[in-house]
């Protein structure tokens, strides 16, 4: 197995939740004035999904990139 970091990111990627969720929450009372919970969870996957998408892009590219200079 390959490592790209030597330490577990864990408490980081649950801080990120969290403070994404509490934005999100925010907003849409702001914006709403009235939280209807299930648009804000829907809205919330959505969002984490997208961030996640985009960092296993990101770090599949670090990846390839990390072995490709290990070889050379």
């Amino acid at each position: 197995m390959i490592v790209l970091f030597d330490q577990s990111f864990l408490l980081y990627i649950l801080l990120f939740l969290f403070l994404v969720g509490i934005v999100f929450v925010a907003l849409y009372a702001k914006s709403q004035g009235d939280i209807n919970f299930r648009k804000v969870i829907r809205g919330y996957w959505r969002i984490c999904f997208f961030a996640f998408a985009i960092l296993y892009l990101l770090l599949f590219v670090v990846g390839i990139v990390k072995s490709i200079l290990l070889v050379f």
